[in-house]
């Protein structure tokens, strides 16, 4: 989802993310399915990742973000934990669109935030309790979306909202339409190692 609107709303035809654990089962399905939602509308779209050593450094996210904009992106993702603070200030001193990770990064440049990817942890937790309690946690990786009972994360600009105001009408509707598609098992999202791959 964050991967059709960062394709949508770039202009340069450049977008990028900052992201660590690089090669982990959740950072391929995240950076993966972000490289494979840019290309789904905008097929000829440069998609640059960079993979940090750390999840929580703000200044290396920051100088990466600087990086990715110097080469062209004018819309940065990301997935990192403290780090993330990093990629929206950078977006926000070079006038770029970002992506955040809780409703707490739109504070920080409400103008330069496209949403947030809120995720639903409670939600993921009780959902393994139940599959604990009733004996069926396994230890393999379990990928929640929109196509699971229990979703694992929505997209929120605000408290009340989900995308920046700056985002179209149209393509917040097809934002719902590619929502809906991925719930009813339409679009199945399986990224590779090679989607999530570091560069361009």
């Amino acid at each position: 989802m964050v991967g059709v609107l960062a394709g949508k709303m770039t202009k340069t035809g450049k977008v990028g993310a900052v992201a660590g654990l690089e090669g982990l089962p959740n950072m391929i399905a995240s950076m993966g399915g972000f490289r494979l939602g840019v290309k789904s509308v905008r097929p000829e779209a440069e998609v640059k990742i960079i993979y940090l050593q750390s999840m929580e450094d703000p200044a290396a996210a920051k100088e990466a973000t600087f990086s990715l904009i110097a080469g062209g992106a004018d819309v940065v993702a990301g997935k990192l934990n403290a780090g993330q603070s990093g990629i929206i200030q950078a977006a926000k001193e070079k006038n770029v669109f970002a992506t955040g990770r809780s409703v707490g990064h739109t504070a920080i440049a409400p103008e330069r935030v496209l949403t947030n990817i809120d995720e639903k942890w409670s939600d993921i937790y009780a959902a393994a309790v139940t599959e604990l309690r009733a004996g069926k946690l396994s230890g393999h990786y379990v990928a929640y979306g929109y196509n699971t009972p229990t979703g694992g994360a929505e997209l929120r600009y605000s408290a009340d909202r989900a995308l920046n105001p700056a985002v179209p009408a149209a393509v917040a509707a097809e934002l719902e339409t590619v929502k809906k598609k991925i719930a009813s098992g339409e679009i199945k999202v399986k990224p590779t190692k090679d989607d999530a791959r570091g560069g361009a």
